[in-house]
């Protein structure tokens, strides 16, 4: 969170393609810490490219449906980086 509000971060590119499952714990840290945080800072995007594995995609799923409509963040998921982040520098 410190290089988002040295940098003015108004996006991020969550690149989850090789995670597999994560722990509730781990889940709830980036929902409260780096989602809300980048939203408190003012970031307006989160592009998630989406995991190989079920497991990470059944969790990362959820997490964004629960946390995101509580941010003043907008979220999709994409197949590729390359998507992502086009969507995620494409003017507001």
């Amino acid at each position: 969170m410190r290089l988002a509000h040295q940098h003015n971060a108004l996006a991020l590119i969550a690149d989850n393609r090789l995670l597999r499952a994560l722990r509730p714990i781990d889940l709830e840290w980036s929902g409260n810490l780096v989602f809300k945080g980048l939203s408190e800072l003012g970031g307006r995007r989160l592009a998630a490219v989406e995991s190989l594995d079920a497991m990470n995609r059944m969790g990362v799923t959820a997490l964004i449906a629960n946390v995101i409509p509580d941010t003043k963040l907008t979220s999709q998921f994409f197949a590729t980086i390359e998507e992502a982040r086009a969507w995620a520098t494409a003017p507001f």
